[in-house]
């Protein structure tokens, strides 16, 4: 008998530190301390305009749409959202599994002068009940950061 009690208070200590180790990782920061961003990268020695072209390029070849861009020459920051159906498993995590066109995967991107060069941010989120009148935004987290990351770092490696 006391046997099982010892063994069933060690399984849920177990469980419970596997959770929170689960916890912990989907809590991590962007690569600098206090950044509130998903994802970021810096650019130097490109115009605006070839910043701007390869993030196009890049999100485009990805299978996002751009849905708005603020870009004007020799403006010292501006902003784009891009946009693209949400897959299977994002149906599945965070909208209808009846309404194939019910979540979106939305991006919005941040490109402003800094210190001689450009500093891309990036932030994601999943748009479940899309064209409904209660559509809700989750917000992503660290959990997707390499992601995100690797398609910011693909627009840096585009530049020469």
């Amino acid at each position: 008998m006391r046997r099982q009690s010892v063994w069933r208070h060690a399984k849920c200590l177990g469980l419970m530190a596997t959770l929170c180790c689960w916890m912990a990782t989907g809590c991590a920061t962007v690569d600098k301390p206090g950044s509130d961003n998903l994802a970021q990268v810096r650019i130097e020695g490109h115009s605006d305009v070839q910043v701007d072209d390869a993030l196009r390029d890049v999100f485009m070849e990805k299978n996002y749409k751009v849905r708005f861009d603020t870009f004007v020459p020799g403006r010292d920051s501006y902003q784009m959202e891009f946009f693209r159906k949400g897959s299977p498993m994002n149906r599945l995590a965070y909208g209808s599994w009846l309404n194939p066109a019910a979540v979106e995967e939305r991006i919005k991107v941040s490109v402003s002068r800094s210190s001689g060069g450009w500093l891309i941010t990036l932030d994601a989120s999943m748009i479940s009940d899309k064209n409904d009148s209660f559509e809700e935004e989750h917000r992503l987290t660290g959990m997707t950061h390499d992601t995100y990351q690797q398609l910011l770092d693909a627009v840096k490696a585009r530049l020469p």
